[in-house]
């Protein structure tokens, strides 16, 4: 015969390993999805070999803005790149966007400072001028870019979840 107390140490036990499986399944990431990432992009930003970067950099007139993420098993990585997606197409008149594999890169990514992913480089007249790394946010990158490339404080919206006024 099984006595009460075993029932309920036995009940909290069970509750605790549910609590935790469900904790592991839903991982570290924000339950409730940004705004931006509801409006999609009509911009796919171009990803290159960290041996094209070099040229692609060297022959660009415009600011350069490249995102070292890896493409699967990064919850910020995922996270952002629509969000990204999003920054490229609100700015692809003034500012070249790319993609470049983290893992497939590491020495270059880090030859520029990104040592985590994602971490976005900026780069002007083919000099890299500035890296930020592991951003909360597109809006918070968006803002610091401003510091680098003036046409962020220029004419970036307020938010990028936002579409702005006719």
């Amino acid at each position: 015969m099984t006595s009460p107390n075993m029932v309920g140490s036995y009940q909290s036990r069970l509750v605790s390993v549910a609590g935790i499986s469900i904790s592991l399944l839903m991982g570290c990431s924000d339950p409730s999805p940004s705004k931006s990432k509801a409006r999609s992009s009509a911009v796919t930003v171009p990803i290159i070999s960290g041996d094209e970067l070099a040229s692609k950099v060297e022959q660009s007139r415009r600011p350069v803005v490249v995102e070292f993420g890896v493409p699967i098993g990064c919850f910020r990585c995922n996270d952002m790149r629509a969000q990204y997606d999003q920054l490229a197409d609100t700015f692809s008149e003034e500012i070249s966007f790319f993609r470049v594999d983290f893992n497939a890169s590491a020495n270059i990514a880090s030859k520029y400072g990104a040592t985590i992913c994602p971490s976005y480089v900026v780069f002007s007249s083919g000099k890299p001028v500035d890296c930020y790394r592991y951003p909360t946010s597109m809006d918070l990158l968006a803002s610091k870019l401003g510091k680098s490339v003036p046409v962020f404080t220029s004419s970036a919206p307020s938010s990028l979840d936002q579409e702005s006024a006719p």
